[in-house]
């Protein structure tokens, strides 16, 4: 059996997201997946924003 936590962030204006931004937008989705999947979800969005830089994405616990 496999499973686990996938999860995907973007910046809304298409740019690639910089490396010293990585760190805090994986914390940030593990606390909020860790929140919804305690709340009975299996899936959700994203946001985030990091030095004026706006992030959406979506996570998945298979």
């Amino acid at each position: 059996m496999k499973g686990g936590l996938q999860f995907e962030w973007w910046r809304g204006d298409g740019a690639d997201v910089p490396e010293e931004h990585k760190p805090e937008l994986i914390a940030e989705a593990l606390r909020r997946a860790s929140s919804m999947i305690n709340d009975g979800y299996i899936s959700g969005e994203l946001h985030c924003e990091i030095e004026d830089v706006n992030y959406r994405g979506h996570w998945e616990f298979k």
